[in-house]
């Protein structure tokens, strides 16, 4: 960490010792917010109607943290350096088209509300600071609440709480074929859980050295268990890339190549594993919907035709709660076109799809900024390559479903927290180096 001296010379007051409890707090909070602890069903869902209790908690939980947002930004509690460039800058763009967006969505208190919460979540997550570092104890709450749910629901347990549900509640059904169990719970949908725990595992086995290892070691496999539990493809070949590119920041990819290649065919060469594992991943769906990709194929080309109908401005942020992509059956809707470009042209038009791409692009940049600049520094773990083996995971996302370009979820606040953890190691650089008025010849920032 940088001395007090560039603290001072940042926020202009004395340091004083992060507190991750009241972070730990908020995060909470935003994940009770992000649950559902109801079921509707799809005509419901997409009625304008049904301002019920659990949307009337939601509404009051996010005025009360924008209220906090307002606070942070009033007591210069924020770092307001992160937004004014790079990554964090384009990402306030998009917040800014997505609240602007209100104007001719079809329904604009429910466009403003989710534009808003874009917006608050970026104050949040500049004003955590040190607590950036802290974002596995984050993963770990989120990933944890889910699992106390799902054993709950395994032993049968639920209290009386319909959000509590049994394990024959979360088979997936397709087209009236019945799939395979899937981790979920009221707390998050298995793409959203998946995401969050490979990204995590990823992360944490290139940050982990030496002794850290007795307990990051457990927590990856835990973490990487999750994943696949999820069944979810995307989630499960984000975390093996993720976990390759932490190896080749540790210098340990060739080897774990040779191991993998070694000890998958040996696995494989039971015809039970191979049916079970081919089952298991194919989720029980029939031939058509593996090639429609799980509906995503119709949602696409619906998405296209729309998005030639209102290219320069799109149809509103989150325009497709309002009117589905596809829609074949009582319980069975698609909201978004799976594809970060697709939904953003389809929401916001050609800007917004400019802004969340530039996101991208720019977070990437900084991110082999910081990489380049480790040199050849590869005794202590260097943070470009803990982001990168993060950001792996959550790029597949981007590529078969949404991205950050939805409703606020935690998958958008790690993209958040990545940012600024991206932004403020060259931040603290650029600090160093002008304290001492000379560049560095490596960096490697914890």
């Amino acid at each position: 960490m940088i001395d007090a001296a560039v603290h001072l010379d940042r926020y202009g007051s004395v340091p004083r010792r992060a507190s991750v409890w009241t972070p730990w707090l908020v995060w909470g909070l935003i994940m009770t917010t992000c649950a559902s602890f109801r079921q509707r069903t799809i005509s419901d869902l997409f009625e304008s109607g049904g301002f019920d209790v659990q949307v009337k908690f939601q509404a009051i939980s996010w005025a009360a943290l924008g209220c906090l947002a307002v606070y942070l930004l009033a007591a210069g509690r924020a770092d307001l350096r992160l937004p004014r460039r790079g990554p964090m800058f384009w990402y306030a763009c998009f917040a800014a088209t997505a609240v602007l967006s209100t104007a001719y969505s079809p329904q604009p208190a429910y466009t403003a509300y989710r534009g808003l919460q874009h917006a608050v979540a970026i104050v949040l997550v500049i004003s955590l600071r040190e607590n950036l570092r802290h974002v596995y104890l984050f993963i770990a709450t989120y990933i944890g609440v889910n699992w106390v749910l799902v054993v709950l629901g395994f032993l049968g347990l639920d209290f009386g709480l319909p959000w509590i549900t049994s394990p024959a509640e979360n088979i997936m059904i397709t087209a009236g074929i019945e799939g395979v169990w899937r981790f979920e719970s009221a707390f998050g949908h298995p793409s959203v859980i998946s995401m969050v725990a490979a990204a995590g595992a990823a992360g944490l086995a290139y940050r982990s050295r030496g002794r850290q290892w007795l307990v990051a070691g457990p927590v990856v496999a835990w973490l990487s268990l999750t994943t696949v539990l999820t069944v979810s493809r995307t989630a499960i070949v984000g975390l093996v890339a993720g976990l390759a590119v932490a190896a080749a920041g540790r210098r340990v990819l060739l080897p774990c190549v040779c191991l993998a290649g070694f000890a998958l065919p040996l696995l494989l060469m039971s015809s039970e594993v191979r049916q079970t594992s081919g089952y298991y991943l194919s989720r029980g769906q029939s031939d058509d919907n593996m090639r429609s990709l799980t509906g995503r194929i119709p949602a696409y080309r619906e998405a296209t035709r729309r998005i030639a109908e209102h290219w320069p401005l799109g149809g509103g942020f989150q325009a497709g709660r309002v009117n589905a992509l596809d829609a074949t059956g009582e319980n069975v809707a698609v909201a978004h076109a799976h594809n970060l470009l697709l939904e953003s042209l389809f929401s916001l038009g050609l800007m917004g799809a400019v802004f969340a791409l530039l996101v991208l692009a720019t977070l990437a940049a900084t991110i082999w900024k910081i990489i380049r600049r480790n040199g050849t520094n590869s005794g202590a773990p260097c943070v470009g390559w803990e982001l990168a083996a993060m950001l792996v995971p959550l790029l597949a996302f981007c590529v078969m479903d949404s991205g950050f370009v939805v409703r606020l979820n935690p998958i958008a606040l790690l993209f958040l927290v990545i940012i600024a953890r991206a932004q403020t190691a060259t931040l603290d650089w650029e600090d160093e180096a002008a304290r001492r008025q000379t560049t560095p010849d490596a960096l490697c920032p914890r």
